[in-house]
């Protein structure tokens, strides 16, 4: 049986640098997103182009229902936290959420959409102590998009769109 190192791994150009992942072009992120399934990623779409929609898709991909009893009305971050301080990795060892319309949510209330991919960043690190794996793939259409202080971290651009060139700048 050969060991492979970490770095030959399909999802280390995602995790290298924390689990949060900026994403411009949609065919760039339909390519990573179709990479990670196919090492066995649990994949769920969260579109947060609306609140509405938002909490639809966090109670399916966290199984909210499950958890807490209840279906979210508004967006609680530290039900947030909790929530996937378990889930959705107790099913799966390897899960990535693809938040797309990401702007969209950080219009609306920028606050809130970092404090997500924080609550993201932080449990993505609690995740890999028991050899699991948490990403968010996040779709953005601003090609200058920084996000900062997640974890401790900030926000990767993924390697093919790293350099601004490759974003139109």
């Amino acid at each position: 049986m050969r060991l492979t190192a970490p770095h030959d791994s399909a999802d280390w150009p995602f995790i290298q640098n924390g689990a949060v992942t900026l994403f411009l072009k949609q065919p760039v992120l339909e390519s990573a997103v179709k990479m990670v399934s196919s090492e066995g990623y649990a994949v769920h779409q969260i579109d947060c182009e609306t609140d509405e929609v938002m909490l639809q898709n966090l109670t399916v991909a966290l199984r909210w229902q499950e958890q807490f009893g209840y279906a979210p009305t508004v967006l609680n971050l530290d039900a947030l936290n909790d929530a996937l301080r378990g889930m959705p990795c107790d099913d799966c060892p390897s899960v990535v959420l693809v938040l797309t319309h990401f702007q969209a949510f950080c219009q609306r209330n920028e606050d809130a959409a970092h404090a997500v991919l924080d609550i993201i960043e932080s449990q993505s690190r609690d995740h890999l102590l028991f050899g699991r794996k948490l990403l968010a793939f996040v779709h953005t259409t601003d090609p200058v998009t920084y996000i900062e202080n997640l974890g401790g971290r900030v926000a990767q651009w993924n390697p093919e769109e790293w350099l601004m060139q490759s974003r139109g700048v």
